[in-house]
């Protein structure tokens, strides 16, 4: 008799956990069966919003921006003059919430160039990722733009602007003995460096003569803007960014430095903590 209630119980509780699970996976699908997945084609006019429909899909990444568990898509839009172009501005972030299929949108102002791409790093120390945009202009120069936005339930923050976060700013000018006077301007510092291994090179484009004379008083130094932008790890795990810049004198090939600054991120607020170059050393 024992041996029989045994396994009627055993029954009970068998069917009963399969009722339960039936049921959990049923409430699971109900909060997801509705979200349909975008089918996205890099190219493609973008016809979600009416008001964007001339612009073009530039760029689409997914992750989960909102921490629900539910990855959201995140397409870079922007105008161009025919399909075949590769070169696109007046860009802006679409972001669609795919727990709920909403759509929020941003501006990335001043934002053009060619090659428009989408990074989803970790560059703050939130829960949630950054969304990195870069693009470059495509010329000889090779100079790139950055913006770090942060996104979180139809919010958006810039963090890392055009116009503000420009690293070091620096103008110098050579003198006699292949010297390099270096004023690096938003810290009010000069440094000196002795330029005498490239001594054939600046003879064979005529800035000095055979005795170590400046003969061209025209030529002038000056800093790049950044050229990348990178996660940085600091030693406590938290995380930070690092850009470099390079230093040009007479021209693009003649690379006088390349500077490395680390910035750390606090409440979604840039900080440079440090500015270092192979030929300059510490600056900061």
């Amino acid at each position: 008799m024992n041996e029989k209630i045994f396994i009627i119980l055993f029954i009970c509780i068998i069917i009963g956990l399969g009722i339960f699970v039936g049921i959990t996976y049923s409430n699971d699908y109900e909060e997801t069966k509705n979200i349909e997945r975008l089918e996205v084609r890099l190219g493609d006019k973008f016809d979600l919003i009416e008001e964007y429909n001339n612009k073009y899909i530039l760029d689409y990444r997914q992750a989960d921006l909102d921490k629900d568990n539910i990855v959201d898509d995140i397409l870079l839009i922007g105008d161009k003059q025919k399909v075949s172009d590769n070169f696109a501005n007046n860009m802006l972030v679409i972001v669609r919430n795919c727990a709920n299929g909403k759509m929020y949108e941003y501006n990335l102002e001043g934002l053009e160039g060619y090659r428009a791409h989408i990074e989803i790093s970790r560059l703050t120390n939130s829960e949630v990722p950054d969304i990195l945009f870069t693009t470059d202009s495509g010329q000889k120069k090779k100079q790139k733009q950055f913006i770090i936005l942060k996104y979180s339930k139809g919010k958006f923050e810039q963090i890392f602007d055009l116009e503000k976060d420009k690293g070091i700013e620096l103008i110098g000018k050579y003198k006699d003995e292949y010297i390099a006077e270096i004023e690096i301007k938003n810290l009010n510092k000069t440094i000196n460096l002795d330029l005498k291994d490239k001594k054939d090179f600046y003879q064979k484009n005529n800035v000095y003569d055979i005795k170590n004379k400046l003969v061209n008083n025209e030529v002038k130094i000056q800093s790049k803007t950044i050229d990348s932008l990178e996660q940085y790890v600091f030693e406590d795990n938290t995380n930070g960014i690092i850009t470099t810049q390079k230093v040009i004198g007479i021209n693009r090939t003649d690379i006088l430095d390349e500077i490395k600054t680390v910035w750390k991120i606090d409440n979604n607020k840039l900080t440079i903590i440090s500015i270092e170059g192979q030929r300059c050393g510490k600056i900061l």
